[in-house]
C-alpha cells in the first residue's frame, strides 16, 4: 500500500536548538518548502523543495546539506531532495523534519510533516503501553498501561512499538524473552509523541530483536548472556545518558545520541579525599561512580564469567561522546571509549571532545588470572569519519578539563604482544594524532592509515617499514609516515579549541588529497551527510569541503 500523508508549506522552528552565529553579512539558509511523506509498507520515504533566494535575500548561505529528524531526533543527513526511513513500526504516529545546513554549520528552521503509519496486520500484536502509574498486568492497554519494560517486552509480539509515556522511571531491565531469540522484526520502545521519558538509573539489556528510541538515562548496559541466549540484533538510537557498556554480545548499535558527562568520583562523606568526591546534587552522591555501583567508563569487551565468548558486529554511528573525566585519574581511571577485545567493530560519524587522556584506547588486558583466558585484541575494526578532539586533564589536574593534554586522540596498546589484524583508520580529524603502539610494539597484519588529518605520529610511532602496516595520503603537521602522505605547516581546521573544536576544512594540502584509486579512498560521504568527491579528489579528515 502507498499512502502519501500531510503536507506541511510552514516550517518551525526547532525548540531548543542552537544555532551558531554567522557573519553579519550572511544569514542562515532557509528552510526546505513542500515537505512531503510517502508510506509503503514500513518505509517512510520524504521529499522536499529546496527553497531559492527570493528578493532581498541574496545574502542567505548557500544549502550544502540537509539534516531529516524523527520525533525531535536526528536520524541522518543527505545532500539531495529525497530520503527514505525504512522500518518505521506499523500502527505508530510520528513527527518527520528537515532543515538545511550551510557550510558553516548555520542550520534553518525545520519543515515539518505528520505521519500515521497503517495500522498492524492482524497478528502483529496491538501497542503496548507503559506509564510511571502503570501496573505490570493485563494486556498493558492505553487505559491500563504496564509499569516496567520488561513486562510490556515479554508481552509485546515481534514488530510491537512498546509507548511509553512522559515521566520519571526506576531503573529498568529487560530480560531474555526466548520468543524474540529469532524474530524477523523488532519490539520498539518509544516514547508518546512529545514525551520526554527519564529513566532514573541504569537500562540494562538482555533482551534480543529490539530498538530503544529517544530515551534519558543513567547508564546503559548490553549485557551479555552465555551461549544462544546472549542479546543479539539491538538498536539504541537517539539516547541520551553518561555512559554505555557493550558486552560480548553481537549485532548491537548506538545510533545518534549523548553520551556524556560522565564523572568518577566516590561517595560524599566517604574516607576518600574530599576532593575526590561526587558533586553535591550528583545522582552519585550517595553511592559514588567509583566501581562499587557501576562502570564510569564507555566500554566494549568481553565479560570475565563468560569464556570463548566475544562482542562482535558492534557499530557505533554518528553519536557524541563528551566529558568522560575522574574526580581521582591515578584511582578511577578513564577516558572517550575503551575497547578491550571483539570483532567486527565500526566507529564512525562520532564526535569525541573534552575526554580524559584518551577519546579512544584498545587494549586487551585481559588474562587467565583476571578474566579466566586471554581474549585477545579487537580484529576487523574500522574508523572512519570521526571528529576526535584533543584530550584534556583530570578535573582536580592543573589545567583541568580545559587543558590539551598532549596526548593522542586514539590510543592503540599492545598488551601479550598483541598484532593488530584488520585495521581501517580512513578520513579522522585529529587534533594530536594516534599512536598505534602507545607502550609496547605491535605487529601488524593488514593495516591500513588513510587520508586522515592531524599531528604526525612521528618517531617510533610511524613503524617505518613494519610488515603488514600501510600509510597512503594522509596530511600531517610536523612530519609524514608514508610515502604518499603530505606534510601541513598548520592544522587546516576552523577550531581546535578544545571543547569547541570544529574540524570543517579551510583549505590547503588535504583538499582533493585522495584520488581514489582504491577501495579504501572511496568514502561515500562526510561527517556532515555530504557526498565524497566534491571536486577532483577526496579531502583528507572527515569533512569534504
Amino acid at each position: 500500500m502507498l499512502l502519501i500523508v500531510a503536507v506541511v508549506l510552514a516550517p518551525t522552528a526547532a525548540a531548543g536548538r542552537d544555532k551558531p552565529k554567522g557573519p553579519k553579512d550572511e544569514k542562515p539558509p532557509k528552510p526546505p518548502i513542500v515537505l512531503r511523506a510517502a508510506v509503503s509498507g514500513t518505509t517512510v520515504t520524504l521529499s522536499w523543495r529546496a527553497r531559492e533566494h527570493e528578493g532581498g535575500d541574496d545574502d542567505r548561505a548557500t544549502v550544502v546539506a540537509y539534516g531529516v529528524y524523527e520525533d525531535g531526533a536526528l536520524i541522518g543527513r543527505t545532500t539531495t531532495t529525497t530520503y527514505a526511513v525504512s522500518n518505521v513500526p506499523c500502527g505508530t504516529h510520528h513527527e518527520f523534519g528537515v532543515d538545511a545546513a550551510d557550510s558553516a554549520g548555520r542550520r534553518s528552521d525545520r519543515a515539518t510533516v505528520q505521519v500515521a503509519m497503517p495500522a498492524c496486520a492482524p497478528g502483529g500484536g496491538p501497542t503496548v503501553y507503559v506509564a510511571p502509574n502503570g501496573i505490570d498486568a493485563g494486556i498493558c492497554a492505553q487505559a491500563a498501561p504496564c509499569a516496567s519494560f520488561d513486562f510490556a517486552y515479554h508481552l509485546a509480539a515481534p514488530g510491537t512499538t512498546i509507548e511509553i509515556a512522559g515521566g520519571t522511571y526506576p531503573a529498568q531491565t529487560v530480560n531474555v524473552d526466548l520468543t524474540k531469540l529469532d524474530a524477523t522484526s523488532d519490539v520498539v520502545f518509544r516514547p508518546a509523541a512529545g514525551a520526554t521519558v527519564q529513566i532514573d538509573g541504569d537500562l540494562t539489556v538482555y533482551g534480543s530483536h529490539a530498538i530503544f528510541r529517544n530515551l534519558h538515562l543513567h547508564k546503559l548496559v548490553s549485557q551479555a548472556t552465555a551461549g544462544a541466549l546472549t542479546s543479539h540484533d539491538v538498536t539504541f538510537d537517539g539516547l541520551d545518558g553518561e555512559t554505555f557498556n557493550i558486552g560480548p554480545n553481537y549485532d548491537i548499535s548506538i545510533v545518534g545520541g549523548d553520551w556524556g558527562p560522565s564523572l568518577a568520583c566516590h561517595a560524599r562523606d566517604s574516607a576518600f579525599d574530599p576532593s575526590t568526591w561526587c558533586p553535591a546534587g550528583s545522582p552519585h552522591a550517595a553511592e559514588g561512580n567509583d566501581g562499587n555501583a557501576g562502570d564510569w567508563e564507555n566500554h566494549v569487551g568481553p565479560d570475565g564469567t563468560i569464556p570463548a565468548q566475544w562482542p562482535h558486529d558492534i557499530v557505533i554511528s554518528g553519536t557524541r561522546i563528551h566529558d568522560q573525566n575522574s574526580a581521582d585519574l591515578d584511582a578511577m581511571h578513564t577516558g572517550g571509549l575503551f575497547i578491550i577485545s571483539g570483532y567486527n567493530i565500526a566507529i564512525r560519524n562520532t564526535v569525541f571532545q573534552k575526554d580524559a587522556v584518551y577519546d579512544l584506547q584498545v587494549q586487551d588486558f585481559s588474562s587467565p588470572d583476571c578474566c579466566g583466558m586471554t581474549y585477545g585484541p579487537p580484529h576487523d575494526v574500522v574508523l572512519e569519519n570521526n571528529w576526535l578532539g584533543a584530550p584534556v586533564r583530570g578535573v582536580n589536574d592543573p589545567g583541568g578539563d580545559t587543558f590539551n593534554d598532549q596526548q593522542p586522540e586514539v590510543q592503540l596498546d599492545p598488551r601479550h604482544g598483541a598484532c593488530w589484524s584488520n585495521w581501517l583508520i580512513r578520513f579522522n580529524s585529529f587534533t594530536n594524532g594516534l599512536a598505534l603502539g602507545l607502550d609496547a610494539d605491535p605487529c601488524f597484519d593488514n593495516v591500513r592509515v588513510v587520508g586522515n588529518v592531524g599531528e604526525a605520529p612521528g618517531d617510533p610511532q610511524c613503524f617505518t617499514g613494519a610488515a603488514g602496516l600501510s600509510w597512503d595520503r594522509n596530511a600531517w603537521l610536523g612530519g609524514t609516515c608514508g610515502a604518499t602522505d603530505v606534510p601541513l605547516d598548520s592544522l587546516p581546521y576552523v577550531s581546535t579549541t578544545v571543547g569547541s573544536e570544529d574540524y570543517h576544512l579551510t583549505g590547503g594540502p588535504a583538499v582533493d588529497l585522495l584520488p581514489g584509486g582504491t577501495p579504501d579512498e572511496q568514502l561515500g560521504t562526510d561527517f556532515d551527510g555530504q557526498s565524497r568527491p566534491h571536486a577532483a579528489g577526496w579531502d583528507a579528515g572527515a569533512d569534504e569541503r
